[in-house]
């Protein structure tokens, strides 16, 4: 979790790139997750060819790698929400200043 990126940007601009940032990541993680899904098939498959210890073992794998995985997506998922709501911060802001602006 430490290593996780938790910058949300100085204004509505860096936040806009970190955001096309964490797409970018998002849609990394989605193949990821496509790879784990023909993962977790191949290992049904395995278990049936190798009951008993074997298909114990191949099973605590796939539970701890789905596990591990899940732990990612739940931070990506908060990271999304943070940058969202960020941004509208920054927006929010930027027109305020604006407004203040035109009112001097």
């Amino acid at each position: 979790e430490n290593s996780f990126v938790s910058e949300l940007g100085r204004d509505f601009n860096s936040c806009e790139a970190f955001q096309r940032k964490h797409l970018i990541y998002v849609e990394e993680l989605n193949t990821i997750r496509i790879q784990l899904f023909d993962l977790n098939n191949c290992s049904k498959i395995l278990r049936e060819k190798h009951p008993g210890d074997t298909a114990e073992s191949i099973q605590g794998e796939m539970n701890e790698l789905i596990e591990r995985f899940g732990k990612i997506w739940a931070l990506s998922e908060k990271r999304s929400v943070e940058l969202i709501q960020a941004s509208e911060l920054f927006k929010f802001m930027s027109l305020v200043k604006d407004a203040n602006e035109w009112i001097e």
